[in-house]
């Protein structure tokens, strides 16, 4: 009994006055497919969240076909959102209901003078310039399993993601096969400046040519002031 309560003594002293500043990131779930049904209804990849916490950060779920109510108590609660890769739908799936309810959240805060990021990742990508402009603009590429070195843009040193490069890492980005690529679909960069012109909500910090040699956007970056 003594012994226990040493032990709860020294956790409170240990924990108190103690902040993690440590950023809260939120995972946004999808829909299963039928094949895999009978694991659940929704589901994140793990390799996400070993993502986020690689780098420092604690990972939280964000689930689908949720209220208003949860997406604000959820929006106020973490420092960013991780749109993670899969198959479903960039305009219809429960998914995208969700992620439009986020970005406009994201929007508002940071027009607010709020840094709010969001980042997209393969399907996520995606899904951000659906988000922007409504429509799907993807087309198919063939991409599936390849590794690629980045053809930087004209003006990535400016940028958030790039601006700060250590010239070892911007060696290997620009010089060697470290990018994994596993997509059918992408967007061109014609596409992207002249369809909806994208230019108005994002610029393109690096492009990739597929196997047939047919050019892709691989990163982008939200336009900011």
């Amino acid at each position: 009994m003594i012994l226990q309560y040493a032990v709860v003594l020294c956790l409170i002293c240990c924990t108190w006055g103690y902040h993690n500043n440590r950023p809260i990131i939120g995972v946004l779930a999808q829909e299963t497919d039928s094949e895999s049904k009978h694991y659940g209804d929704t589901f994140i990849p793990a390799a996400y969240f070993k993502y986020v916490e690689m780098a420092g950060a604690r990972a939280v779920p964000i689930f689908v076909k949720k209220g208003q109510a949860y997406y604000d108590h959820i929006f106020s609660s973490i420092n960013g959102v991780l749109f993670p890769g899969g198959g479903v739908n960039i305009l219809t799936s429960e998914y995208a209901k969700a992620a439009q309810i986020l970005y406009r959240s994201a929007i508002k805060a940071n027009q607010n003078g709020d840094y709010f990021p969001l980042w997209g990742t393969c399907l996520g990508f995606q899904l951000l310039t659906a988000l922007a402009t409504g429509k799907d603009l993807m087309t198919e590429f063939d991409a599936e399993n390849l590794m690629l070195p980045l053809n930087f843009s004209d003006g990535y040193k400016d940028s958030r993601l790039y601006g700060n490069l250590p010239d070892d890492v911007f060696h290997y980005l620009s010089k060697e096969n470290v990018t994994t690529n596993y997509h059918h679909y992408g967007i061109t960069p014609t596409d992207f400046q002249f369809s909806v012109d994208l230019t108005k909500y994002f610029r393109i910090l690096s492009t990739n040519v597929d196997r047939n040699g047919k050019e892709f956007v691989s990163t982008i970056e939200g336009v900011y002031k």
